[in-house]
């Protein structure tokens, strides 16, 4: 049996909320993400419970390319409890990526949009049709 339609949205949510919760309550893995000149950089900082730097962990990530292909990814701790990785993204469009501990913890998930479209590469205002918009 189908659940009714009505509960169809609770299920889904909860559904949703339980895949992006963190279930290693020991340690705190943060990314985040910025696109820029075709690449992803990619910043992890990681911690444990008492807010203490992890150090020397083996991240492992992939990112999910928009051609739909898969790619790996390589962390580089360059502080005490942070590690940044780089993905190539010369192609438009959303990049999927995930990350964790290999102890196996659970992955810390985020998409990332790369809007590298012609359009947006120049913009610019049309002041004199701006100025007759505005009159008129």
């Amino acid at each position: 049996n189908w659940p009714q339609w009505d509960n169809y949205d609770k299920l889904l949510l909860q559904t949703i909320r339980w895949s992006m919760r963190s279930h290693d309550l020991d340690d705190r893995l943060a990314l985040s993400t910025e696109a820029r000149d075709g690449a992803i950089d990619v910043v992890v900082s990681a911690l444990d419970r008492q807010d203490n730097n992890l150090n020397y962990l083996n991240l492992v990530g992939s990112a999910i390319l928009p051609n739909g292909q898969s790619e790996a990814i390589s962390f580089q701790q360059v502080a005490p409890g942070r590690y940044t990785a780089k993905v190539p993204a010369e192609e438009p469009g959303i990049y999927f990526l995930a990350v964790s501990d290999a102890r196996g913890s659970a992955p810390v998930r985020a998409a990332v949009n790369v809007a590298n479209t012609a359009e947006l590469q120049k913009l610019t205002s049309y002041d004199g049709l701006l100025a007759e918009l505005a009159e008129g």
